[in-house]
Protein backbone atom coordinates (compact mmCIF):
# COMPACT_ATOMS: atom_id res chain seq x y z
CA UNK A 1 0.00 0.00 0.00
CA UNK A 2 2.60 2.27 1.08
CA UNK A 3 3.97 1.71 -2.33
CA UNK A 4 1.29 2.74 -4.48
CA UNK A 5 0.95 5.90 -2.64
CA UNK A 6 4.57 6.82 -3.36
CA UNK A 7 3.77 5.62 -6.89
CA UNK A 8 0.62 8.06 -7.03
CA UNK A 9 2.60 10.75 -5.38
CA UNK A 10 5.46 10.29 -7.89
CA UNK A 11 3.04 10.63 -11.09
CA UNK A 12 1.46 13.68 -9.28
CA UNK A 13 4.53 15.39 -8.89
CA UNK A 14 5.54 14.40 -12.38
CA UNK A 15 2.59 16.20 -13.76
CA UNK A 16 2.46 18.94 -12.24
CA UNK A 17 6.45 19.71 -12.79
CA UNK A 18 5.41 19.40 -16.65
CA UNK A 19 2.40 21.22 -16.29
CA UNK A 20 4.64 24.39 -14.60
CA UNK A 21 7.00 23.80 -17.54
CA UNK A 22 4.63 23.87 -20.30
CA UNK A 23 2.91 27.10 -18.78
CA UNK A 24 6.40 28.99 -18.27
CA UNK A 25 6.83 28.12 -21.84
CA UNK A 26 3.44 29.48 -22.98
CA UNK A 27 4.09 32.46 -21.24
CA UNK A 28 7.12 33.31 -22.56
CA UNK A 29 6.28 33.22 -25.82
CA UNK A 30 3.29 35.41 -24.78
CA UNK A 31 5.97 37.85 -23.08
CA UNK A 32 7.87 38.27 -26.16
CA UNK A 33 4.45 39.22 -28.08
CA UNK A 34 3.82 41.48 -25.40
CA UNK A 35 7.50 42.93 -25.43
CA UNK A 36 6.67 44.90 -29.26
CA UNK A 37 4.81 47.97 -29.44
CA UNK A 38 1.29 48.73 -29.96
CA UNK A 39 1.14 50.58 -33.27
CA UNK A 40 -2.19 52.22 -33.50
CA UNK A 41 -4.40 52.38 -37.09
CA UNK A 42 -2.28 49.77 -39.19
CA UNK A 43 -4.99 47.27 -38.83
CA UNK A 44 -7.25 46.27 -40.98
CA UNK A 45 -10.77 45.46 -40.18
CA UNK A 46 -10.41 41.76 -38.71
CA UNK A 47 -6.99 41.97 -38.46
CA UNK A 48 -6.24 43.70 -34.48
CA UNK A 49 -4.52 42.65 -31.97
CA UNK A 50 -6.77 42.47 -28.55
CA UNK A 51 -8.88 44.39 -26.75
CA UNK A 52 -8.92 48.37 -28.58
CA UNK A 53 -8.12 51.67 -27.01
CA UNK A 54 -11.41 53.18 -26.26
CA UNK A 55 -13.29 49.41 -25.12
CA UNK A 56 -16.06 48.62 -27.19
CA UNK A 57 -14.80 45.41 -27.97
CA UNK A 58 -11.96 42.63 -26.17
CA UNK A 59 -10.54 40.51 -28.38
CA UNK A 60 -8.06 40.06 -31.63
CA UNK A 61 -10.13 40.35 -35.30
CA UNK A 62 -13.08 42.69 -33.43
CA UNK A 63 -11.82 45.80 -35.51
CA UNK A 64 -14.86 46.49 -37.80
CA UNK A 65 -13.20 49.63 -39.73
CA UNK A 66 -9.79 49.92 -41.50
CA UNK A 67 -7.02 51.36 -39.93
CA UNK A 68 -8.67 52.99 -36.99
CA UNK A 69 -6.98 55.05 -34.70
CA UNK A 70 -8.42 52.75 -31.45
CA UNK A 71 -7.29 49.61 -33.03
CA UNK A 72 -3.61 48.41 -33.07
CA UNK A 73 -1.30 45.79 -34.16
CA UNK A 74 1.73 44.53 -32.54
CA UNK A 75 4.87 45.81 -33.97
CA UNK A 76 8.53 44.72 -33.30
CA UNK A 77 9.61 48.62 -32.47
CA UNK A 78 9.03 52.25 -32.42
CA UNK A 79 11.10 52.19 -36.08
CA UNK A 80 8.82 49.57 -37.83
CA UNK A 81 5.20 51.33 -36.21
CA UNK A 82 6.50 54.48 -37.80
CA UNK A 83 7.34 52.84 -41.07
CA UNK A 84 4.37 51.45 -41.43
CA UNK A 85 2.61 54.66 -41.29
CA UNK A 86 1.31 54.51 -37.42
CA UNK A 87 0.96 56.13 -34.61
CA UNK A 88 2.59 54.81 -30.87
CA UNK A 89 -0.63 56.43 -29.24
CA UNK A 90 -4.53 55.35 -30.17
CA UNK A 91 -6.27 58.64 -31.61
CA UNK A 92 -9.51 59.29 -32.86
CA UNK A 93 -10.62 58.49 -36.36
CA UNK A 94 -8.94 56.76 -39.10
CA UNK A 95 -5.57 56.65 -40.32
CA UNK A 96 -5.15 58.79 -43.31
CA UNK A 97 -1.63 57.52 -44.16
CA UNK A 98 -2.88 54.54 -44.33
CA UNK A 99 -6.45 54.81 -46.78
CA UNK A 100 -3.70 56.59 -48.92
CA UNK A 101 -1.78 53.61 -49.18
CA UNK A 102 -4.62 51.13 -49.91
Amino acid sequence: MAESRTAAFRTALTVALLGAAVAAAGSSAAKQVVEGVRCYGIAKAGENDCRNATGTHDCAGKATVDYSGAEWRDIPDKQECMLRGGALRPFMGVNSKMKERS
